[in-house]
């Protein structure tokens, strides 16, 4: 789940409700995803519809929402089949039912995409700093793969330098650069 909340600027004073605006959000990487839920916050649009791209360029659309009151209290939750996507737009072509002294805003609480995240591995250290005979070991930690630990493969770029054994463990064989 990716939360944010979104305005449109109230400063514009942009009073055309058929004035269309667009909001894309970018993911952390390209993800499985399966929903995406509106959650009202003052003045909700009243036709949009939401999108995925792989690449940012390329939009398909998965879904048409619509609001016949300006303020909301539950979130529109749009649900379709999972896809691989790295940006999520929501492109309203029509704004709230209610018109303020600052305009036709679009206002939501928090846009939540849901899905499966790519798993992910971090070693949290970008260097390991041995002395010849030393050892060391490995440790990842995985983002994104639930209960789920996958199968790793260590290999050193030079094993004259340095070796590394199954479980991760390092060894310092002379010095490198």
């Amino acid at each position: 789940k990716l939360g944010n909340g979104w305005a449109t600027d109230p400063y514009d004073k942009e009073t055309d409700r058929n004035e269309p605006v667009t909001v894309t959000l970018k993911l952390p990487s390209a993800s499985e995803i399966s929903c995406v839920a509106l959650f009202p916050n003052g003045c909700f649009p009243a036709k949009y519809t939401v999108s995925v791209s792989s690449d940012g360029k390329t939009y398909t659309k998965v879904a048409d929402g619509s609001c016949d009151v300006g303020k909301p209290t539950e979130p529109a939750v749009h649900s379709f089949a999972a896809t691989t996507a790295e940006y999520v737009q929501i492109h309203v072509t029509e704004r709230s039912h209610t018109v303020t002294g600052d305009g036709a805003l679009v206002q939501f609480g928090e846009i939540a995409v849901y899905g499966k995240a790519n798993a992910a591995m971090s070693t949290h250290r970008k260097a390991y700093e041995l002395l010849v005979g030393d050892t060391d070991t490995i440790t990842p930690t995985f983002i994104g793969t639930g209960s789920e630990t996958p199968a790793v493969t260590y290999k050193s770029s030079d094993t004259a330098v340095v070796t590394v054994d199954a479980s991760g463990q390092i060894t310092a064989k002379k010095t490198g650069k």
